[in-house]
């Protein structure tokens, strides 16, 4: 399932999750992995406030999981390592 079809309709939602959990800007991805391609997958790339902590991207995981039933992998820009230009490049800013 693509990044659009588990989107739709929850960018609300999604954005006060995030948000409530210290993200300051939220953008949604496809799976960089092969295998997820075809899969209910949602990766979420973010950006956190100071103080915030891994707690805070673990929540973030949790609670969009449920919202969404899907997988959801949260990271942040530092997270990225061989993958960052291709996930910076396909990001997508969620916005209402």
């Amino acid at each position: 399932m693509g990044v659009n079809k588990i989107v739709a309709g929850a960018e609300h939602n999604i954005l006060h999750i995030t948000r409530s959990h210290g993200a300051t800007c939220v953008r949604v991805f496809d799976s960089i992995f092969p295998e997820k391609l075809d899969s209910n997958y949602l990766g979420v790339l973010v950006d956190m406030a100071d103080g915030s902590t891994l707690l805070d991207l673990v929540a973030i995981k949790q609670d969009l999981e449920e919202l969404l039933d899907c997988e959801v992998h949260v990271v942040t820009e530092s997270m990225l390592s061989g993958f960052r230009s291709r996930v910076l490049k396909e990001a997508v800013a969620v916005e209402v």
